[in-house]
């Protein structure tokens, strides 16, 4: 299946064009020679590299490639009149690893084998193959090389001269059917293609990289076909260019930053919550009295600190005192299950846990280094400490926050953010979004979600202000209504699923200037909803993993977008889009995605192989690391970057990024389970849900076996419907 530029229909169109090429005789002269060496001929060679071409774009190493055969085997059929022409289905194999030498003569081998096999019937044989048929494919293959090598004279009729007649009839019976004449000692080529699938500059590209496979295949015949370079150093540098470089005029650190404000504008409002407000002179000053009083009990640079709270101006003063404490906070569920709390606790080495939860006091996870402290407790005690900044050196390599998501080994896996990449994500916000001075945010996300560091700081850079939607009612479209109103909201984070539950909730409300959609693909409905809200809303598209801090790549998008991209790498990220063999792929070709940049995690917690298997060395910048994503994507023909799905077992629901595997991990472990698969399904509106297939002995309920993984995973990665099935289906080489 070749990348495409447009959508198959169900029926079968035949709409086509074509382009014409021309392949220099020095070119020919070197296939033929090395065929020739090898027992072959030109056409064998022009053969073995179509192939590869089809093989580089597409990604698979099963190729089938169509080539009609004249039929007249015999010399006496030479001179009757009649139809003879067969088609042969060419099948190769072009894995990467095969030298190139190699390759050859196994397209030799192949093509003598259906040479010899010609006069089979092509209409029986695919009834013989009993390949599924569709109406809007050709069956067998979608692909053809045609040699023409039989010379046209001209013909002459008493006073008439007949000549062959150019017929274009801008039809096209195959997806691309490539026409080669040898005209002298060069080739003539015609690649004839479906328009409404292609675009012509993917064609004119596809030109462009089989001339120089030929060359190629031709020279370099000892390296392996996954060495072979689609690419010349003009289609490099394009790619490579893909990013922009800026440097900020202001270097401070987050809290820094906060700090400055309060100084030059120390009664602006900076929370508001309900009916409460703080001032940022008043959020400082409590958040420095909280920052001595976590140093007075062994805080330092790179320590841990865990916050369980309600959505308050409390939680905010907590993570504020926090992070100018030089520690980091690590962010706790609500909602979250005991035994995933205790896992984290331990694995991040936490020492001190802030809560307003009056039950965590008595929690299991008590120890004699561990200290769980109820925030109502000690804040009458903070008075009597100063109020002033407190300074910490050094602190730019210092961790900020760590988020744990979810690991395919049954585990959630820690990532760790420090200050600096913090710091360079929320200075691009300021610049590229919230400017001005009255901007205002609604912190709705669960901090548990790295989306949340976009509501609980990006506000800072502008002077801005904070609206915090109380704990619960971040799933009351009404509620979020009344409160964006009443506060003058501005801007507004939402996972695109979210959105398309409670976006119709948002319509005529002008206050809202910028919608962030982030955290999932985003569909055309979502984007044809949020333009209701008013005429003069901004819609943003971003995209990027918690290993990049938060956002990679984002897009502006306008009412009438033709398509739905991830947009470009923001400031001062690189993305390398990337084959199987770390090679970069043209445009249009679909590989994975790859990051790299200033803002990058410091890696995973205590997991030093996970983290050096996921980000790792970048061979295109010289002393930096870019981060494997396992987002399959490709580049747009306008430097655009489209994200089609995930290469490995994880998806992302209602913006999650959920490892199925942890969560078959913890199906697994409950009493009588035999085996289970969960996939991610759509439910007839569209929406993602999770859905359990499970093996299981007769006497086990299924209600209990959603209250044990209920015990252990946080509630979106439990999932919505479980079916009961005997076995669970195997394909024939056993998967």
């Amino acid at each position: 299946e070749l990348p495409l530029d447009g959508v198959r229909s169900q029926i079968e169109n035949n709409e086509g064009d074509r382009i014409r090429f021309e392949i220099e005789e020095g070119i020919v002269t070197g296939l033929r020679e090395t065929m020739s060496r090898l027992g072959g001929t030109l056409f064998m060679g022009l053969m073995a590299g179509y192939s590869i071409l089809l093989s580089k774009y597409s990604g698979q190493e099963d190729i089938v490639i169509g080539t009609p055969i004249a039929g007249r085997r015999h010399a006496e059929l030479e001179k009757v009149a009649g139809m003879f022409v067969n088609t042969l289905a060419f099948r190769s194999y072009p894995e990467g690893d095969k030298r190139i030498e190699d390759y050859l003569l196994e397209a030799k081998q192949k093509l003598v084998q259906a040479y010899e096999n010609q006069e089979y019937p092509f209409e029986e044989l695919v009834e013989e193959v009993n390949v599924k048929r569709d109406l809007s494919r050709n069956p067998l293959f979608e692909v053809m090389l045609v040699l023409q090598n039989t010379e046209l004279e001209m013909m002459a009729l008493s006073d008439i001269q007949v000549k062959p007649y150019d017929n274009n009839q801008n039809k096209a019976k195959f997806d691309i059917n490539l026409n080669v004449e040898e005209v002298g000692d060069h080739l003539v080529c015609e690649m004839e293609y479906r328009s409404r699938l292609f675009r012509k500059e993917t064609i004119e590209q596809m030109r462009k990289h089989y001339i120089k496979i030929l060359q190629e295949i031709s020279i370099k015949i000892e390296q392996r076909l996954k060495d072979i370079d689609l690419l010349d150093e003009e289609e490099k540098h394009q790619l490579l260019a893909q990013h922009t470089k800026l440097e900020y005029s202001n270097h401070e650190l987050i809290m820094e930053r906060f700090e400055s404000h309060a100084a030059s504008h120390p009664d602006k409002i900076a929370l508001i919550y309900e009916n409460q407000t703080m001032t940022y002179r008043e959020l400082n000053e409590k958040a420095n009295q909280l920052a001595r009083y976590f140093i007075d009990h062994g805080v330092k640079k790179e320590s841990v600190v865990g916050i369980k709270m309600n959505r308050s101006i409390d939680m905010m003063v907590v993570i504020f005192g926090i992070l100018k404490s030089g520690a980091s906070y690590l962010p706790i569920g609500i909602d979250t299950p005991q035994a995933r709390i205790d896992y984290m606790l331990l694995d991040s080495e936490c020492k001190l846990l802030i809560t307003d939860q009056a039950n965590e006091m008595a929690s299991s996870h008590e120890s004699a280094d561990f200290q769980c402290i109820l925030y109502g407790h000690i804040r009458d005690f903070l008075q009597d400490y100063e109020k002033t900044n407190h300074k910490i050196e050094d602190i730019r390599k210092s961790k900020a926050y760590i988020i744990y998501t979810s690991g395919s080994t049954g585990q959630p896996k820690g990532v760790v953010v420090e200050h600096d990449a913090l710091t360079e994500r929320m200075n691009w916000f300021h610049v590229k979004y919230m400017r001005e001075e009255t901007s205002r945010i609604l912190l709705k996300t669960a901090i548990t979600f790295d989306v949340s560091i976009t509501e609980l700081f990006g506000w800072i850079g502008c002077q801005g202000q904070l609206v915090v939607l109380p704990e619960g009612e971040e799933k009351n479209s009404a509620k979020i209504r009344e409160t964006v109103i009443r506060y003058n909201v501005t801007d507004l984070n939402f996972t695109p699923s979210a959105f398309k539950v409670m976006g119709n909730e948002l319509q005529n409300v002008a206050s809202i200037q910028r919608i962030y959609l982030a955290g999932e693909a985003l569909t055309k409905d979502v984007v044809q909803e949020a333009f209701r809200i008013n005429s003069t809303l901004e819609v943003f598209n971003l995209y990027g993993p918690t290993e990049t801090v938060i956002y990679a790549t984002g897009t502006k998008i306008e009412k009438e977008s033709p398509s739905i991209t991830i947009g470009k790498p923001i400031d001062n990220v690189s993305v390398y889009i990337l084959d199987s063999n770390q090679q970069l792929c043209p445009v249009g070709i679909i590989g994975e995605l790859y990051i790299s940049g200033n803002s990058l995690a410091r890696g995973y917690l205590n997991n030093p192989e996970l983290t050096a298997e996921r980000f790792i060395e970048n061979p295109y910048a010289a002393n930096q690391r870019m981060y494997k994503t396992g987002d399959l994507v490709r580049w747009t023909h306008d430097g655009h970057i489209e994200y089609l799905g995930r290469i490995d077992h994880q998806v992302k629901i209602r913006g999650y990024r959920i490892e199925l595997g942890e969560i078959e991990s913890s199906i697994s472990e409950q009493e009588g389970v035999k085996e289970v698969v969960v996939l991610n399904r759509k439910d007839a509106s569209g929406m993602d849900y999770l859905c359990a297939y499970v093996v299981k002995e007769e006497a086990t309920a299924i209600e209990k076996i959603k209250e044990g993984i209920s015990q252990e995973l946080p509630h979106y990665m439990v999932p919505g419907a479980f079916v009961e099935i005997d076995a669970i289906p195997i394909t024939a080489n056993g998967k």
